[in-house]
Parts: C-alpha cells; sequence; structure tokens
C-alpha cells in the first residue's frame, strides 16, 4: 500500500482525506483533546456515532471553543428594525398620508377639503352592495392618493433611504461576517482580543 501511494504521488496524484475522518484520526489516535469551533462541534457528533459504532469504544471528548472577532472594516451599524420602520413609513405613507401632511400642507384649502373627504367616506355606513363597497373603496383610495401626491419629497427621501439602508445592511453583513480565515486579520488585533479571554 505505500508502495502504491508513493507510486501515484510520483505521478501527481495526491490523497487527502475528508475533514470528518481527518478529525476522526486526530481524536483517536494524535491528542488527548481535540478543540472544535462550533461548525466543527457540530458534525463531530457524527464523528462520535462511527467512534462508537466501528471502533466499539467511548469517543473521546472534545471542547467547542467560539470567539467572534470581525475585520477592522468601518461599518454603517444599520439594522434590519431600521429597514423595518421605512418600510412601515413608506406603507404609511400611502394608506395614510394625512398623518403625514406638514403644517402649512394642514392649512392648504385642498389638502383640509381631501382629508375631510377621506374621513366623511371612512365614517359612511358599510355599503350594502359590491358595488357600493367597492365606490367607498375606490373613493378612499383615490383621495389617499391625491394626499401622498403632495408628499412626493417626503415619499421619494424615504424610498431613497430605504435603498440606502437596505445596501449599507448588506454591505454590513459581508464586512461583518466571522467566516474569514485569521491570516486575514491584523497581527495585533487577534493578540489584543486573545489576551483579553485567554488565561
Amino acid at each position: 500500500m505505500a508502495e502504491r501511494l508513493a507510486e501515484l504521488r510520483q505521478r501527481g496524484y495526491k490523497v487527502r482525506t475528508r475533514a470528518l475522518t481527518t478529525t476522526l484520526f486526530a481524536r483517536v489516535v494524535l491528542g488527548d483533546t481535540f478543540i472544535h469551533g462550533t461548525g466543527g462541534g457540530n458534525y463531530d457528533q457524527i464523528t462520535d456515532a462511527i467512534i462508537g459504532g466501528f471502533f466499539g469504544v467511548e469517543p473521546p471528548g472534545y471542547i467547542v471553543a467560539s470567539a467572534t472577532v470581525c475585520l477592522p472594516f468601518a461599518r454603517e451599524g444599520v439594522t434590519q428594525d431600521h429597514v423595518r420602520k421605512l418600510r412601515w413609513l413608506i406603507r404609511d405613507l400611502h394608506y395614510n398620508p394625512d398623518r403625514h401632511l406638514t403644517h402649512e400642507l394642514k392649512e392648504e384649502p385642498e389638502a383640509k377639503a381631501l382629508v375631510r373627504r377621506k374621513w366623511k367616506w371612512i365614517g359612511r355606513p358599510r355599503g350594502e352592495t359590491p358595488f357600493e363597497r367597492r365606490e367607498i373603496f375606490v373613493t378612499i383610495r383615490q383621495t389617499n392618493g391625491q394626499l401622498e401626491a403632495k408628499l412626493h419629497d417626503v415619499v421619494d427621501r424615504a424610498r431613497s433611504d430605504l435603498t440606502e439602508a437596505r445596501s449599507a445592511l448588506a454591505a454590513d453583513a459581508v464586512l461583518g461576517s466571522r467566516e474569514y480565515a485569521y491570516c486575514l486579520f491584523p497581527q495585533q488585533l487577534l493578540r489584543d482580543f486573545y489576551s483579553g479571554v485567554l488565561p
């Protein structure tokens, strides 16, 4: 077997074990304690079953240790809650534009008339026929549309803010990932972090 493996190597072939079998060998043969991150700790539950079933021995224990250190990139700090609030604002500007009228617009005769019209139709008894119910719905929707048009600058700004927030959230997810290899981190950053958490 050793000769065959050496021959394969001379011909440019390389035989590599998979992560699970490599870890199995290291845990059973090479060391007393194996330290995993959270991902390895999950799949080594399978390794435990293989060790017990195949070798018929109690699997040696392992430690799961984890710490999050992010690359030192400046991030926007946008949250999902911020995005949700912007989405709610855009929706509310569409369905309840009268809530967002400025003081000046509230005093504008046309806007005043539109608000009165909207609430007059909201206060009407529910229509008895599908036609009457549709008339109420369409009238309120059209009135909202006319009021929303008076807030076009606010609507445009909210939509722009939402686009920027979503973009910042996506960028933060990439920059704040904990999946980057350790060799990408500044040495001093790692030294400072681990000197504070390790004995």
